[in-house]
């Protein structure tokens, strides 16, 4: 069974998206006005997200309530808190079977996606998050944010959980690599506001398992011949065959072999 909500099989209709179209000759009956924050005060976008109520309660029990409940939603335009109208209008075109690049967008977007998905019960879409969320790219200069917006969401315990375990392995195998990187690391976040995420990342790097040597397959590289030219990485010892059985070291691989001839 398919993991994606109710709406796959709704009224067995090929293409959701199109719906949306103005010109497809099936008007919404509703629209969100997004409410957000800006400094603790509140502004309101001046457009819309237009949807259909059916269409939205075939989906959603948290929307079939809102819509057709005992106390349904009569306003043509409904105020929408809490969010952002970019994550609102993620979840809609998600209902709405519309293609989205979800590898492409920032992690605090995903995020709030991940909020959304809990307050309307859309389990389909919790678990479509999820994997983009697991595999987020990191670099130096974002493993901190990224970390950051994962303490932001620590209600969704799972989530802001692998999402922490994901920066700390990046940080012990790609960054903190040894006690002079830490070290610095560590100093440049003594006075910073990510101060309580950054230690929090130091203590879950302890944990994290020490990362073998692809060439001799130790902890600590003992500088053995490589098995193989495609197990060569940064700091195996580069030898040059002198006769049938003397050998000679000529350096160090500064740059791991991605090609060889």
């Amino acid at each position: 069974t398919s993991t994606r909500d109710n709406s796959s099989s709704m009224l067995a209709v090929k293409n959701w998206s199109q719906a949306l179209d103005p010109t497809y000759g099936l008007p919404p009956d509703v629209a969100f006005n997004i409410i957000e924050e800006d400094g603790g005060d509140e502004y309101s976008r001046e457009d819309t997200i237009a949807a259909h109520k059916y269409f939205l309660a075939m989906v959603s029990p948290v929307f079939k309530a809102m819509f057709f409940g005992l106390t349904k939603e009569t306003r043509e335009v409904v105020p929408i808190r809490g969010t952002s109208k970019d994550a609102f209008t993620l979840m809609i075109h998600y209902i709405y079977e519309m293609k989205i690049c979800w590898m492409e967008k920032d992690v605090l977007l995903l995020l709030e996606v991940v909020n959304l998905a809990e307050m309307y019960d859309l389990e389909g879409l919790m678990e479509e998050v999820k994997k983009p969320l697991a595999k987020y790219p990191l670099t130096p200069e974002t493993v901190i944010p990224v970390a950051s917006a994962a303490e932001m969401f620590s209600q969704f315990e799972e989530i802001s959980s692998r999402l922490f375990s994901h920066c700390a392995t990046f940080l012990a195998t790609r960054l903190l690599t040894n006690k002079a990187a830490t070290y610095q690391f560590a100093s440049s976040y003594i006075d910073s506001p990510q101060y309580a995420v950054a230690f929090k990342l130091l203590e879950m790097v302890k944990e994290v398992p020490p990362v073998n040597c692809d060439n001799c397959m130790q902890v600590v590289c003992e500088d053995r011949l490589p098995m193989s030219l495609e197990n060569m990485r940064e700091g195996c010892r580069v030898f040059v065959r002198l006769g049938s059985c003397r050998m000679e070291v000529v350096g160090r691989l500064v740059e791991e072999c991605r090609e060889h001839s």
